[in-house]
């Protein structure tokens, strides 16, 4: 089969190697007999090609000084340099998906892994499973019940909930019923130890668990069964120390219009970033669904309680597992992560807090966040390009679009093992198309506020990334702040 990216990218080089080839001398006079300004290049203007001739065929930017005409060189440059780096990274997001998610594991592989504990039973580690309970989740059974099904020889699940009334609780009571053989608990939690409800839902748990790895998991969050099996080896069997193990988020099962955006943005700009970021090393870049790691070193931290006002916990716990030289890793796991039906406003209230929450947890991430988005990112670069080498913005900037366009669909598709339903080709082409239009407004609706909505309560953010629960508010205001 032919190389599609490749094919692609030479379509698009030789596309806008042929349009700056063919583009009009600005060197030379445009003058007619009858102009009465004719586009000459003015005496002392530069000549031949490049950002001096372009300027010099400008008449509103010829006469301009020069620190002027250094400042739109900047731009440019920078353009250039911005362009080149999101394609940099995108390119990175789709090598990793394709080599890392395209297929899941071969079970020669998983029966090695699977021998290698079983050989070491009385070595390897037991696992905890913590596995948090906030009302019912959509897909909430299947979910809850993979934990059960995970290939590793010594293992617990500890289900955890802030109210002995949540209905969760009902559903992991029947599947300890189903799963006799595996060690389960409830476990309803006691302390209140900060403002932030996942650990106050989870702490009682973590701090009574039998084993000494941890693997925190989200209850909407479905995990194949060699997962844990292979993160564990991950975990205890690399060169250098690792301090967390985590999984890429997958959405699936949206229903309606905000399901499917959250999906789109989730498994695509957000994968592309997550990975291409986690692929270089370069930062601490770590989503709390499904995360692997030493209780031992949690409790090197202090344990839970200093993290207890962050509303992004799990960033910045694996932030101070960072700091400590303790690396971070991936398997080819995925955190299929069921969205069942969601609003428009459900979707907006999402994005809201997470870009909130990262505005003060990973600052230079979210200021430069709107030019990592296609439309912006595409409208820097076609002026950059025609600045310095008068290629058409008209050519330029369609071409990004699609390129921009298609690599979000093999990322996509590869997250899914390449099992896309092309079906859903036109309908997810339209959300891609919808989430991109929208996601600058978006943003700069979320970076001017600084309260946010999580699981039925509003919680102030400081600008050390701690939160303050605000007063219960009606309805009406609700709807009209988050």
């Amino acid at each position: 089969m032919p190389n599609w990216p490749l094919l692609i990218l030479t379509v698009w080089a030789d596309a806008v190697a042929a349009a700056a080839e063919s583009r009009p001398n600005w060197t030379q006079s445009r003058a007619s007999p009858g102009d009465s300004a004719p586009w000459t290049v003015p005496s002392g203007g530069g000549t031949g090609n490049g950002p001096a001739a372009a300027f010099a065929g400008r008449p509103w930017l010829s006469t301009a000084s020069m620190e002027h005409r250094s400042l739109w060189n900047a731009v440019a440059y920078f353009g250039i340099f911005w362009w080149c780096v999101m394609v940099a990274f995108s390119v990175t997001g789709f090598w990793v998906t394709r080599r890392r998610y395209a297929r899941p594991a071969t079970l020669v592989e998983e029966k090695r892994i699977l021998q290698h504990h079983t050989d070491r039973a009385d070595t390897i580690p037991g696992v905890s499973v913590i596995r948090p309970l906030k009302g019912i989740d959509s897909d909430l059974r299947r979910c809850l019940e993979s934990s059960f099904h995970q290939d590793y020889p010594k293992f617990e699940v500890v289900f955890t909930a802030e109210d002995a009334s949540d209905p969760a609780i009902a559903v992991a009571k029947e599947l300890m019923a189903q799963h006799p053989s595996v060690p389960a608990r409830v476990v309803v939690s006691s302390q209140i130890v900060g403002y932030n409800p996942k650990i106050n839902n989870i702490i009682d748990g973590v701090e009574g668990c039998k084993y000494d790895v941890l693997w925190m998991c989200d209850s909407n969050v479905y995990s194949e069964p060699g997962c844990l099996s292979r993160s564990v080896h991950v975990l205890t069997t690399s060169p250098s120390r690792v301090g967390i193990v985590h999984h890429i988020i997958l959405a699936t099962q949206p229903e309606g219009l905000g399901a499917w955006l959250e999906a789109m943005f989730i498994n695509t700009v957000h994968a592309k970033m997550y990975l291409s970021i986690n692929a270089t090393g370069a930062a601490s870049c770590v989503v709390g669904k499904s995360n692997v790691y030493f209780k031992r070193n949690l409790d090197a931290l202090g344990g839970l309680k200093p993290f207890s006002n962050y509303m992004a916990e799990d960033n910045t716990i694996a932030q101070a597992f960072w700091k400590r030289g303790w690396k971070h890793r991936m398997t080819g796991d995925l955190a299929e992560q069921s969205l069942g039906r969601m609003t428009v406003w459900d979707y907006v209230v999402r994005r809201v807090r997470w870009t909130r929450t990262r505005k003060y947890n990973v600052t230079f991430a979210t200021i430069v966040e709107p030019i990592t988005e296609s439309i912006v990112c595409g409208l820097l670069g076609a002026f950059a390009f025609h600045h310095l080498w008068q290629v058409p913005p008209t050519l330029f900037f369609p071409l990004h679009m699609v390129a921009w366009f298609l690599c979000d669909l093999w990322i996509c598709t590869h997250l899914h093992r390449n099992r896309f339903p092309s079906q859903y080709l036109f309908v997810w082409a339209g959300v891609w198309l919808c989430r991109e239009l929208f996601a600058l407004p978006l943003y700069i609706f979320a970076v001017t506020g600084n309260t946010v909505a999580w699981r039925g309560r509003q919680f102030y953010l400081s600008t050390a990334g701690t939160i303050t629960p605000l007063p219960a508010k009606s309805k009406l205001d609700d709807a009209l702040s988050i």
